[in-house]
């Protein structure tokens, strides 16, 4: 029976760099080489990589296959495009799009795999907010 490269037996936890380092938690096989003579090359790299990177599998995540929330999301914006609504049913569908928005933007705020993804929660739940307050 083989293991599962993301077993915790395969996963080597890096906890020799300054306050969980860059690569503290990721699989080991995910780990780059930092080598590089330009200071300026890894810095742009370290930034990068702090930004982008998903902490728990290493990988790139800047977008990811819907979750629920912006699946009602979706569904109800496709919705309100195609069908034409009554003055309650738009008002009930326009509430729906905004929740599971909020919904979404709450979520990544919290659960976001990088600071990227909770930076995006955080400007949606923002941009909510200010589109409803009264001028």
């Amino acid at each position: 029976m083989g293991t599962n490269a993301l077993s915790p037996a395969r996963i080597t936890l890096d906890m020799t760099r300054r306050s969980l380092g860059r690569w503290a938690g990721c699989p080991e096989q995910f780990r780059e080489d930092d080598s590089t003579p330009n200071p300026r090359v890894r810095r742009a790299r370290a930034t990068f990589d702090w930004i982008f990177r998903c902490r728990k599998t290493g990988k790139v995540t800047i977008a990811q296959f819907p979750n629920l929330s912006l699946g009602v999301f979706l569904v109800a914006s496709l919705v309100g495009r195609v069908v034409h609504l009554t003055d309650t049913s738009r008002t009930l569908l326009d509430v729906v799009v905004g929740l599971s928005l909020a919904w979404w933007a709450v979520d990544e705020i919290i659960r976001g795999a990088n600071p990227w993804r909770r930076f995006l929660g955080a400007t949606v739940l923002t941009l909510l907010i200010v589109g409803h307050v009264p001028r």
